[in-house]
């Protein structure tokens, strides 16, 4: 899918870091600890110049042993290949059911359904956020 460019991308780009400043920063700057119960994979865009790869290393002390998963893509893969991304998902959460060796118990069954439902609600929420902004940048 081919989407036109927005003549305003790069203005709502800029405009559109303020609330990552707000939330972001302090708490990069000053992480409390908190650890992952459960199998965590990244599924990292190689192509991404708004977070860089480098964020999703060296996270053992965090999450445990994790899977990273490098991809030729950008920052907006979500949007653009939402495909590829819910298989990325489906296939981590099937392997994790086989290393499992239990077969698909309720709990699994209902992350495999919401793997594929995730990134449409992602999708859609960062559209949104994205399309708030762009309204608040195009009133200013």
């Amino acid at each position: 899918m081919k989407v036109d460019r927005d003549p305003a991308q790069k203005r709502n780009a800029i405009n559109g870091l303020n609330p990552y400043r707000a939330n972001f920063i302090d708490k990069l700057l000053h992480p409390r600890a908190r650890h992952a119960h459960a199998p965590v994979q990244f599924i990292v865009p190689l192509r991404d110049r708004h977070v860089g790869p480098a964020l999703s290393l060296g996270l053992e002390g965090w999450l445990g042993p994790y899977e990273r998963v490098e991809i030729d893509a950008g920052h907006w893969v979500v949007l653009r290949e939402p495909e590829r991304i819910a298989q990325g998902i489906e296939d981590f959460v099937n392997r994790h059911l086989r290393l499992d060796g239990t077969g698909e118990s309720g709990t699994m069954r209902n992350a495999k359904a919401d793997a594929r439902a995730s990134h449409v609600q992602a999708a859609y929420d960062l559209n949104c956020n994205l399309s708030q902004i762009a309204t608040i940048n195009a009133r200013e």
